[in-house]
């Protein structure tokens, strides 16, 4: 069995382009994140992928190679009617500028993202026989289920905190790929709820299998020397984010507030809250840091695929605080927790998934959209060395019992081979007939 993964989005540059990389650097040297760490468990579990993307400034199909992974990565040209519509409607994440019928009119471009003729002839090349797509609330999936029937593949899917979709044309189709998945992988017990109640899908077609995580990768370096190479003072108290600036959906504006509550309560505290990645929102965030002239904050403003770098971030912290309103399931936490570090996370979907015990699974979990709950939680951890200390230990045990690579690489394999035996043999096409 070779599956082929397919990201959210539309083009990859919508990913790309905050970052600051093309689509070779993508495929060449990014390792780790959602997309290459879902690549190295399914590997260690014995399936093999590629990772297919569509990208608004090729002309040609081209085929990559990462020289450290061996991991393939193939880009498709986008359409060329998808890129018109794009040039009108604009699109952003899914999202479309305009009034109403204008972003309705955007969003339904969206199905013409994935054209069947070259990812046909991709999925042939690659000797793929199924398909797993990032996000199941992206106009893709139902583009996918309409070619994985033609061409008799396993169609799969994750969830990873997209919106459920909004106009009944875009629903319709939704649930009827759905309908027709042979499976569908879902870390957050709320997600999986949600999706039982509303949709028409067996429970044995929905696996609870959360984000995998490299803990070789992700686990921490001594604190003092971090902190000597990062010229943090031993006695400074550090809060730490990092991730993709989307400012309001990833609660940076909550956190700003929070970090204000935290440092009134504690005047002359040397409190420091470090914020690293950058976004779409990189802009606002800038703006927003300098109107709120709050002391102790460093922000550096670029995404880094130095996991080295990362690591060193996290084990110079304290804690690690996930401010969000909206997530699917967050592996920035847990790659914080592998480190050593306890969380405090509002409660969006996967958190209570990750910290399903409190203290004694190295988290805190605090009401969504309430910056005073969230200042109360950090200010509580950071006057609590003792508390910090075993709340670490338990944060690293917690992620290591159940998201490391072996682990879910395991539990993909025996889920993809299953479903996929189960699934009723659609009649396949070939492509030239897409």
């Amino acid at each position: 069995m070779k599956l082929a993964i397919l990201p959210w989005g539309n083009v990859i540059e919508d990913f790309l382009g905050p970052i600051g990389l093309t689509v070779e650097q993508f495929a060449t040297r990014m390792s780790g994140g959602w997309l290459f760490g879902y690549a190295e468990a399914l590997h260690r579990g014995g399936i093999e992928s590629c990772v297919i993307v569509f990208s608004a400034s090729l002309r040609y199909p081209a085929r990559f190679v990462n020289p450290e992974t061996g991991r393939v990565t193939v880009a498709l040209p986008a359409a060329a009617t998808y890129c018109a519509a794009r040039h009108v409607f604009g699109d952003v994440d899914g999202q479309a500028r305009g009034a109403i019928p204008v972003r309705a009119l955007g969003r339904i471009a969206s199905f013409l993202a994935t054209p069947a003729a070259p990812l046909v002839a991709a999925l042939h090349a690659e000797a793929c026989s199924a398909v797993l797509c990032q996000e199941y609330e992206y106009a893709r999936f139902a583009s996918l289920a309409r070619i994985a029937g033609r061409e008799g593949l396993g169609l799969f899917a994750t969830f990873q905190g997209g919106s459920p979709s909004a106009g009944a044309f875009e629903r319709r189709l939704r649930d009827r790929a759905i309908a027709q998945a042979a499976g569908l992988i879902v870390g957050s017990k709320v997600e999986q709820e949600r999706l039982a109640a509303t949709s028409a899908i067996d429970a044995d077609r929905i696996a609870a299998i959360v984000n995998p995580l490299d803990l070789d990768e992700w686990q921490a370096v001594d604190r003092t020397a971090a902190r000597e190479r990062l010229g943090i003072p031993a006695d400074a108290r550090v809060a730490i984010w990092h991730g993709r600036v989307d400012y309001r959906r990833k609660g940076l504006d909550l956190l700003l507030e929070a970090w204000r509550l935290v440092t009134g309560n504690a005047p002359g505290a040397d409190l420091r809250l470090h914020l690293i990645g950058s976004g779409a929102d990189d802009a606002v965030l800038r703006r927003e840091i300098a109107a709120a002239c709050l002391p102790g904050i460093r922000w550096l403003d670029r995404y880094s695929n130095d996991r080295n770098a990362m690591r060193l971030e996290l084990s110079a912290a304290d804690l690690y605080v996930l401010p969000s309103r909206h997530e699917g399931f967050p592996v920035a936490p847990m790659e914080a927790m592998a480190c050593g570090l306890p969380a405090v996370m509002t409660d969006v979907p996967g958190a209570r998934d990750i910290v399903p015990d409190g203290d004694g699974s190295g988290g805190v979990i605090v009401p969504p959209d309430n910056p005073e709950a969230l200042a109360a939680a950090m200010l509580d951890l950071l006057d609590d060395p003792r508390r910090r200390k075993a709340m670490g230990a338990a944060a690293r045990s917690r992620i290591g019992s159940f998201a490391s690579l072996d682990a879910t690489g395991e539990m993909l394999a025996t889920f993809l081979r299953s479903r996929s035996a189960a699934r009723p043999q659609a009649s396949t096409r070939s492509h030239d007939r897409v």
